[in-house]
């Protein structure tokens, strides 16, 4: 078993074991985007939010004659702050104020003018948006791990951005070298990157 400092998840997927089975986050894949002694912040992003576009979330503002509408889902990152939403993407957008380098692959930012660039063509090429989070105090996340309630491992792009939602968790399963048929009974290991 591989265990991490606190410091070490940002970036990773946290795979939910059956210990979570009869909670919200049952068989949820969370990218954290935040951890440390003080808490950790990720979002959820298996789980498509109510029927919903981008443009839903920017209401007054029109897309520019010729571009294209958005027809991407909404995932409901999480419990918390569900009305808020969060862009997970691809380090090629950078908005000087509110964008979090979370590795050299992954950023998350967290504005409308976010949303109006998405609209207007002008966002990152790859993204997730989702409304709400997923957050942990102090400890809570590191207790949870060690109460064997999720497996980790390293984000992919392909995995978050490009693979259907309903795929998601059996890749992450699958990219931690475990077979998700055979899930019942090992939730006594984590840590896997």
């Amino acid at each position: 078993m591989r265990t991490h400092s606190a410091s070490s998840l940002r970036g990773h997927l946290l795979i939910a074991t059956d210990s979570l089975r009869n909670s919200m986050f049952r068989r949820s894949v969370v990218f954290l985007c935040a951890h440390s002694p003080a808490g950790a912040m990720g979002l959820v992003i298996n789980r498509p939010a109510r029927d919903m576009t981008i443009e839903d979330l920017v209401p007054g503002y029109e897309r520019p004659t010729g571009t294209p509408p958005l027809a991407e889902p909404i995932h409901a990152g999480g419990p918390a702050e569900v009305e808020r939403s969060f862009v997970l993407h691809s380090c090629d957008y950078h908005d000087s104020e509110e964008t979090l380098e979370v590795t050299p692959t992954f950023a998350m930012t967290a504005t409308n003018r976010i949303l109006r660039d998405l609209v207007a063509g002008r966002g990152p090429k790859r993204r997730l948006v989702a409304l709400g989070y997923a957050g942990w105090g102090d400890g809570q996340l590191d207790a949870e791990l060690r109460d064997n309630a999720w497996f980790t491992v390293a984000a992919e792009p392909d995995l978050v951005f490009a693979a259907a939602d309903e795929t998601k968790w059996r890749g992450a399963i699958a990219a931690i070298g475990i077979d998700p048929a055979a899930l019942s009974g090992i939730s006594t290991q984590h840590g896997h990157a």
